[in-house]
């Protein structure tokens, strides 16, 4: 919940979200933490262009 309020969501906002609106706030975040990862991984070395998606593959585009 901190990620959310911290990218400019207030907690009213995020308290009286519907369901389907939780889901995309969890799914947002998940997709967050992978991009990290594979930044992460791409830093160490450890990478290959499938397991580094772009920002836009990441949010469903190509």
């Amino acid at each position: 919940m901190a990620w959310l309020i911290s990218r400019g969501h207030s907690l009213d906002s995020l308290l009286n979200a519907t369901a389907t609106e939780k889901i995309f706030y969890e799914r947002s975040y998940e997709m967050f933490i992978e991009f990290e990862e594979s930044k992460l991984k791409a830093m160490a070395g450890d990478s290959s262009e499938k397991d580094n998606p772009t920002m836009g593959e990441m949010f469903g585009g190509k």
